[in-house]
């Protein structure tokens, strides 16, 4: 009953404020949307109207922890990452940056079990020339300077963005867990002028020219090509349920092991999936009078089959450390197929073509994250 009564809130909440949001246009990302209220007093009052009255005060008044999570993706292959033959080095095809901003925030205790509400944005960007064969055989019978003499390539691009709203009971020591929710789904293939804060492509674009501009054309800088027609926006629903159960514990480590069902489906062409994970980890917990940081290892295998029977597996591992308010983790994802086909970059022209889809390459991930006290 208590989990009904939860769900009826989250959703009711939701509701209240779409129904005072004034949207000016379609949903895309880059579009104005404003929510017509003054003050958490005026909020307040909205909530009083759909959910009872102590609900809607416990959400604002009794509720103080929250956890802000941010993250960044670039591809990198550390195995010859710049010497060696020129087709092992690092080439920026395929999924070549992410950045990722998760909001946290608890919602309630019910017994051992914790609830919270989650908001995040994410962008990855995903390219491949447009002489992919060359390109990889030898990237620089693709170059050409630019007007500032820097060294540039043409490319196709797939920026996949996500504004995302869950709901989820958070993973407790063998116990299951589980999220759920959905949001807005974009595939961008001809918005090249959008804000650094939420665009991939802009992210590269100026890390790269700065970086040129620091140390002189160290990187191959991209003239990004629009595919109007592979623009395509829609939204989606996520669920995932996940058992996490101890393998073996003494006082200060645990080992663990986790195995997860997710589904999304999603308006966008071909992007719906079923997907099944396993991670097996260890916990070295410092104890409460230590000053060190808790410590964490653990590598997972994922696996998902796509609505248009297509199947991207990978590898990862991950090592993490983290104090009372701050963590810092870094994972290195491995694939073990190519990426996606809805988010295969080429043109029409070549998606037939077989052999060119974007390679396989290793991507590395940093994330930190932020927890406010109480």
């Amino acid at each position: 009953m208590k989990t009904i009564k939860l769900t009826a809130v989250i959703f009711s909440t939701i509701l209240s404020l779409a129904i005072q949001a004034e949207v000016f246009e379609a949903p895309l990302i880059t579009k104005a949307v404003k929510v017509n209220l003054k003050s958490d007093a005026e909020l307040k009052e909205v909530l009083r109207k759909v959910v009872p009255q102590n609900t809607a005060v416990s959400i604002f008044d009794q509720v103080g922890e929250a956890k802000i999570t941010l993250q960044l993706v670039n591809d990198y292959n550390f195995k010859n990452p710049n010497s060696g033959p020129i087709n092992e080095r690092n080439d920026d095809l395929g999924y070549t940056h992410g950045f990722k901003v998760e909001i946290q925030k608890k919602l309630l205790n019910q017994g051992f079990d914790k609830y919270f509400l989650t908001i995040s944005y994410e962008t990855n960007l995903y390219t491949n020339s447009d002489r992919p064969k060359e390109f990889q055989e030898n990237y620089y019978d693709t170059l050409y300077e630019n007007e500032d003499g820097f060294l540039q390539a043409d490319v196709y691009f797939k920026e996949e963005n996500l504004i995302t709203l869950m709901a989820n009971k958070i993973k407790e020591n063998n116990a299951f867990y589980w999220s759920a929710g959905g949001g807005f789904h974009e595939i961008n293939a001809d918005d090249t002028e959008r804000g650094v804060l939420i665009s991939g492509l802009t992210q590269q674009k100026a890390h790269h020219r700065n970086i040129n501009n620091l140390l002189g054309g160290t990187l191959r800088e991209y003239n990004y090509l629009a595919q109007e027609e592979a623009s395509q926006n829609g939204i989606f629903l996520k669920g995932m349920i996940g058992k996490d159960l101890t393998v073996y514990k003494t006082n200060y480590n645990r080992g663990f092991l986790r195995t997860e069902l997710e589904a999304m489906a999603t308006q966008i062409e071909d992007a719906s999936y079923l997907g099944t994970s396993i991670e097996f980890g260890n916990d070295f917990i410092s104890g409460k009078n230590s000053i060190l940081p808790d410590v964490r290892i653990a590598s997972k295998y994922t696996a998902k089959q796509y609505k248009d029977s297509s199947t991207y597996r990978e590898f990862s591992i991950e090592a993490g450390i983290q104090t009372r308010y701050l963590g810092l983790k870094l994972k290195y994802v491995l694939p073990q197929t190519e990426n996606a086909k809805y988010l295969n970059p080429l043109p029409e022209d070549f998606v037939n073509r077989e052999g060119l889809r974007p390679p396989t390459e290793p991507t590395f991930w940093l994330m930190i994250e932020g927890k406010l006290p109480q």
